[in-house]
């Protein structure tokens, strides 16, 4: 035992010296917490507290009013108007696992929706805006032994509800599709368990064709066409992922819903508390009834913020077409989705466009935006992409941009490199790291002095940005993008880990496939609008 506390004590002092002779010193900053704008111009950093003490922004409800419609069991919708009416009181956060009381500044109770508090909203449910569909008749829709089958039945059921809500005068303004637990146990996780098993949708011919594919790439030797017939070609007409199928025929009757499992109003299989629970579907509802919950200070209004991504139109890893998608953000306006053209998609790498496509995707993400905002011309352009700039990209985003002011910044999660911090504590969220000229590690996600604590899990993993063009400073982008991480108002979360502009580019971009693989004569017109997607 000696000779081993010797020894480890010589290693100790050789991993000082070595230390003391290689400092690697890397140039720290931070970025103060963004504050929010909420009704009566008051300022603060946390939405829950701010709605809770001074309302949502006045001059962005549009919908003092707002008209819940409900699709589901009889049962279902029983639970969903006796959940609203319990919420209209004081939730409490109740009770953590080690059964000791929530945090009252972390997990803060929700006031209720008595319209003269918190959202200053009425509820309104009507007999007129519920849908129901008898238990006997979804269950026959879950009949079918294919998942994709079960998934189109029962979007087809409620899609056909939703547009009879969509014909009324009034229609409501949302609805909250709630479905019972043998639907939910059934088709939720439909999709995550595709995405883990991407093989699985190639048949036997498929496989072989891509394996004799790779070796001729590598031989540069070509094979006879066998012709081989042992395989049906499989449909991939999208019901890949149940809530994505319904977001994208949704589309059609032009309202935007709300996707609830019975089990959460009952409180049964939640990963929240009962507070945050009402707190984050009480603002979802709000948001996608046309509502804005609040505003962030600071972010410029003459500045366009768009986020690029890409997106398959196929299920399986060696789906052939990838897409372009762009996410286009102000400084205070609802965020717009729209599709770009194809893109281009190489073995073992990330897909990008080329110059042309990227130019057209930029300008029509311009025109978007000032379709939505008559008189408010852009005067700067900031564009987040979740792969590396290609050079072609760039040269078609400056070709669109013009004399604009640009800046072009990727975003990369799941950096190897980490940060400690001396004490206890980990990094503060919004804590900044010079890695180079232009790359930077940001802490969105960390220790936070409003909660005295760090609110996760494990301990947190920066975003890695690297910006490949424009002049704006290493604190300007940091601060944009510490911004953009308070702007998911489909939840009254603090704040979430990356910015809006690529916080749902997945989820989005599977939306866009789903919406696609509709027969044009039956998808209707693509909403443009973020609410329809959330």
């Amino acid at each position: 035992m000696i000779r081993s506390r010797t020894v480890w004590s010589r290693r100790a002092d050789d991993y000082e010296a070595l230390l003391k002779r290689t400092q690697h010193r890397f140039p720290t900053s931070y970025c103060p917490e963004p504050r929010l704008r909420f009704a009566d111009d008051q300022i603060g950093a946390n939405p829950k507290r701010g709605i809770a003490d001074h309302g949502p922004l006045d001059e962005s409800k549009i919908r003092p009013v707002i008209r819940v419609g409900v699709i589901g069991t009889p049962e279902s919708i029983d639970h969903f108007s006796s959940y609203i009416a319990q919420i209209s009181r004081v939730v409490g956060a109740g009770l953590n696992v080690r059964e000791k009381p929530f945090d009252p500044i972390v997990f803060p109770d929700f006031p209720g929706t008595d319209p003269s508090m918190a959202f200053r909203v009425e509820l309104r449910l009507e007999r007129s805006h519920q849908r129901l569909i008898a238990q006997k008749v979804l269950e026959q829709d879950l009949k079918p032994a294919s998942a994709a089958d079960q998934i189109k039945n029962v979007v087809a059921r409620i899609s056909a509800e939703l547009e009879v809500l969509g014909d009324l005068d009034p229609p409501p303004d949302v609805v909250a599709i709630v479905m019972p637990p043998f639907v939910q146990d059934a088709i939720q996780h439909v999709g995550d368990e595709m995405r883990r098993r991407p093989a699985a949708a190639l048949t036997p011919t498929e496989a072989f064709g891509k394996a004799m594919s790779n070796v001729e790439s590598k031989t540069k030797q070509g094979f006879l066409d066998l012709a081989f017939a042992g395989d049906e070609p499989k449909n991939e007409l999208g019901f890949w992922n149940f809530h994505h199928a319904l977001k994208a025929r949704a589309m059609r009757a032009a309202i935007p819903t709300q996707l609830i499992w019975e089990r959460i109003l009952r409180g049964e299989q939640v990963s929240q508390d009962p507070a945050s629970i009402a707190w984050n579907l009480m603002t979802g509802l709000y948001y996608k009834a046309g509502n804005i919950p609040w505003e962030v200070e600071g972010l410029p209004f003459d500045t366009c913020f768009l986020g690029i991504s890409f997106f398959k139109t196929g299920l399986h890893a060696n789906a052939a077409t990838h897409t372009s998608l762009a996410q286009v953000f102000s400084g205070h306006g609802e965020g717009l989705v729209m599709k770009g053209g194809n893109a281009i998609k190489k073995p073992k790498r990330a897909a990008y466009m080329d110059r042309e496509t990227a130019e057209r995707l930029v300008r029509d993400a311009l025109d978007l935006y000032g379709l939505h905002h008559p008189g408010a011309e852009p005067r700067r352009l900031v564009v987040h992409k979740t792969s590396p700039f290609q050079p072609d990209e760039i040269a078609g985003i400056e070709a669109a941009a013009g004399d604009m002011k640009l800046d072009l910044v990727s975003l990369t999660d799941g950096s190897d490199i980490r940060f400690l911090r001396s004490g206890t504590h980990p990094p503060l969220r919004g804590t900044y790291v010079k890695l180079s000229d232009q790359e930077t590690l940001l802490f969105t996600v960390g220790y936070v002095p409003e909660f005295r604590e760090y609110p996760g899990a494990k301990n947190p993993e920066p975003i890695l940005l690297r910006h490949e063009r424009g002049d704006s400073t290493r604190e300007t982008i940091c601060q944009e993008i510490m911004a953009l991480t308070k702007l998911n108002w489909n939840s009254c979360a603090y704040a979430a880990k990356q910015p809006i502009t690529t916080l749902f580019a997945e989820a989005v971009g599977s939306i866009m496939g789903e919406y696609l693989a509709i027969p044009e004569t039956e998808r209707g017109k693509l909403q443009t609008k973020y609410r329809f997607f959330m």
